[in-house]
């Protein structure tokens, strides 16, 4: 009751805002267009830290559905793929563990978009990219507004804007392994309204075989729906409502595979995880006041986001189950999770390789993964300019759950793996039966100081957080008996601050800052020191930076290796994590016969703990040890050249060398190391009129080295053609 009582209080202050400002007479007029963090390319050139901006024209070159294979468009982003089609993004930033994004700030139309981004951050949602528009990506003191995860930086992905003028595209795609892809928008303005309509279908019967059954679909059908309208109210001021809806079923498995089997057919799937399948839902609700005029502006949103979803795969993998739900452990094997039976048959146990390939019978736990989540709150954001300073004041207001109540089945895995259903656990095994309810209120102020050559930024942000986690004993679907120990509350302040600064050399800009970066957790915040130097101008941007830790925070999830998937926080003690970002680009031959361009991305970096200890998640580390997760090297290379009408790309992407565990001068354990890969993409677009053709060549060495962590090895996905229409009208 007292949740709903503040919510409802809160919209009641929000609209009584709104409606007050609607009534003002003294602004002036206002364009709504894309809702941004950054800006245009002008505001990046000024910003007080490093960022990028990927525009239409750059996502266009590739028809990029994979929101991975964009940031790599970006030095200091890291991002590891899982499906092969980036539906699920991991993004880390400078150094940060790329689990399911959860320690950066993402983002789309400027507001976070994790559907729980205070109490599960790592909720598994990644808003359908192929209908993005462009992405903006913050780091160094720029990002410390777009709380609550600050350490690495942000990333907003921009949905598509309501056009100027009557008009619409279309795009259709076909390809291999039964990729079908239309994409079409149609809106345009009629007096004081402006509208879109947006539709994104996307099918694919996926790049992997499952033994014994290679005809079955592992691929995906993703559905998504955007509707926005806008309304001039007058001179003064704007409205924008956006609604999303989108559906999701797709063929995959957490269970990758053992080395042996990797090695023979590295786009294999064991024929035990034929029926792992992930079904979600999410609807989302945006409603954006602008307003500006000469030297103010002010932007407020409401917003809703309702994610649901269930990935029905396989958790535990054993020689028998029980018709009252026992799982008995293969011979040999100390465990039955997914990671011990991997690591049993790659140290040479034959029961556990036997069982994987179901040459002999066995059994497996089938887990629904079930899940819901919400996030509802509004931003505010108000900007205005006296004398020689530009002043933005920032209030951030949000509440969101995470909601689980996960049933296990249990199947007999027969020779050849057909799997008969033996156990149902429709009441009594719930394996993970509880609640997290949060509380954000963030309120931050910058100031932006123009004196002569130097523009300084000093920035504030005050954040006030409360989590509350609530566990029942297994199977309690009604929730009577609370678990001992729960419910757990923990509340949280920081005040954070940064400062940005920016001198206008004769052929470029220097900048430079600090900031205070934090991420809240059921424990102690993670929070870390941020530094950076850098320059840039026209064609070249070069930043040094470096993240001084002063408790680096692990979080026990599956996701991350940690079998309990319980959500304990573990402290990780001192740690640094520091690199130099190179990005590169140049036209040449533009007024030619053949004009061209190349955009060159190189990261180096570096994350070492700083401390000796011994942990339950870490493991055993010694001050110097590296960090697990963080690439050393990553490197883009982009091509273009127009011949005769028809334009070419190429795309090289480079991974260095990772490691799924902390590791010593000794180097990274065999059975733990990711090595290096290369991908090399291309394409080629030709117009004719108001329509244009494409084709796209994925992966063009059919590169099938391993980019898997946990969970045993996977392949990218295999080399592809699609071809493509597309025509505006």
């Amino acid at each position: 009751m007292r949740i709903i009582i503040i919510l409802a209080m809160k919209k009641l202050i929000f609209v009584s805002l709104a409606l007050t400002l609607l009534n003002a007479n003294i602004w002036a007029n206002s364009e709504l267009e894309a809702v941004t963090i950054i800006g245009t390319q002008e505001d990046l050139k000024t910003l007080p830290g490093s960022g990028a901006i990927i525009t239409a024209d750059d996502l266009d070159k590739f028809e990029f559905s994979d929101v991975g294979k964009a940031l790599a468009l970006v030095p200091g982003v890291y991002f590891r793929p899982e499906d092969g089609y980036g539906l699920r993004a991991n993004i880390g930033i400078r150094g940060t563990v790329p689990n399911r994004s959860a320690k950066i700030a993402l983002m789309e139309d400027g507001i976070l978009i994790a559907p729980a981004p205070l109490s599960a951050p790592d909720a598994y949602y990644t808003p359908t990219f192929g209908r993005m528009a462009g992405i903006e990506v913050k780091k160094g003191p720029s990002a410390l507004t777009e709380g609550p995860n600050t350490l690495g930086g942000a990333v907003n992905l921009i949905s598509t804007p309501i056009p100027t003028e009557n008009g619409g595209t279309f795009n259709l795609e076909m390809g291999q392994d039964g990729n079908a892809k239309l994409h079409a928008t149609y809106g345009g303005n009629s007096g004081a309204m402006g509208y879109l309509i947006e539709v994104y279908d996307h099918d694919t019967d996926g790049y992997t075989e499952i033994n014994g059954n290679p005809s079955a679909d592992t691929g995906f059908d993703k559905n998504d729906i955007v509707l926005k309208l806008s309304y001039q109210i007058d001179d003064n001021s704007s409205l924008l409502l956006k609604v999303q809806d989108s559906d999701e079923t797709s063929n995959q498995s957490y269970l990758g595979l053992a080395d042996a089997d990797f090695l023979e057919n590295p786009i294999s799937r064991y024929g035990l995880t034929a029926g792992d399948v992930m079904n979600n839902e999410h609807e989302g609700y945006n409603l954006t006041y602008s307003t500006e005029r000469e030297n103010m502006s002010l932007q407020a949103t409401y917003f809703y986001n309702d994610y649901m979803r269930n990935w029905y795969k396989t958790d535990n993998i054993g020689s028998a189950v029980s018709n009252t739900g026992t799982l008995t452990n293969i011979a040999g094997v100390s465990g039955n999770s997914l990671q011990n039976v991997i690591d049993a048959c790659n140290g040479g146990t034959a029961a556990a390789c036997n069982t994987l390939n179901s040459t002999v019978a066995g059994a497996t736990f089938v887990k629904n993964n079930n899940r819901v989540y919400n996030s509802e709150g509004i931003d505010l954001k108000v900007t205005f300019e006296t004398g020689n300073h530009n002043i933005t004041l920032g209030y951030r207001d949000m509440e969101d759950y995470e909601d689980r109540y996960q049933l296990e089945d249990g199947y007999s895995v027969a020779v050849g793996g057909g799997l008969t259903k033996t156990f149902s656990d429709a009441a009594t095994g719930s394996s993970d039966n509880r609640r997290k309810e949060g509380e954000l209120t963030e309120y931050y102020i910058t100031d932006e100081i123009s004196l002569g050559k130097w523009t300084v930024t000093p920035g504030l942000r005050f954040s006030d957080y409360e989590t509350v986690e609530t566990r029942w004993s297994a199977g309690e679907k009604a929730r009577t008996t609370i678990a001992s120990g729960y419910p757990k509350t923990k509340k949280g302040d920081a005040s954070l601050f940064g400062i940005g600064a920016t001198y206008d050399m004769d052929n470029g800009k220097l900048y430079m800052g600090l900031h205070e970066g934090m991420t809240p957790t059921m424990g102690d915040a993670e929070t870390a020191d941020n530094y950076e130097i850098g320059y840039r101008n026209d064609n070249i941007d070069i930043a040094y930076f470096l993240s001084d830790y002063d408790n680096f925070v692990g979080t026990c999830t599956v996701s991350s290796g940690c079998a309990a998937g319980d959500g304990t926080p573990y402290n990780g003690g001192t740690a640094e994590v520091s690199g130099i970002e190179v990005s590169y680009s140049e036209s040449f031959n533009e007024d030619g016969e053949v004009p061209m361009s190349m955009a060159i991305n190189i990261t180096s970096q570096e994350a070492e703990f700083s401390g000796t200890f011994t942990s339950d998640f870490f493991g055993s580390i010694t001050a110097g040890d590296n960090m697990k997760q963080v690439p050393e090297i990553l490197v883009s290379i982009v091509n273009s050249a127009t011949i005769r009408g028809t334009t070419y790309n190429t795309m090289v992407r480079h991974v260095g060398d990772t490691c799924s565990a902390a590791y010593g001068a000794s180097g990274c354990p065999v059975a733990k190391r990711m090595d290096a890969y290369t991908v090399i993409d291309m394409s080629a677009e030709r117009d004719f009129g108001d329509f244009a053709g494409y084709l796209k060549v994925g992966n063009l060495w059919n590169s099938d080295d391993n980019i898997s962590l946990f969970y045993g090895k996977r392949a990218p996905r295999a080399r592809y053609l699609d071809v493509g229409l597309k025509y505006d009208f």
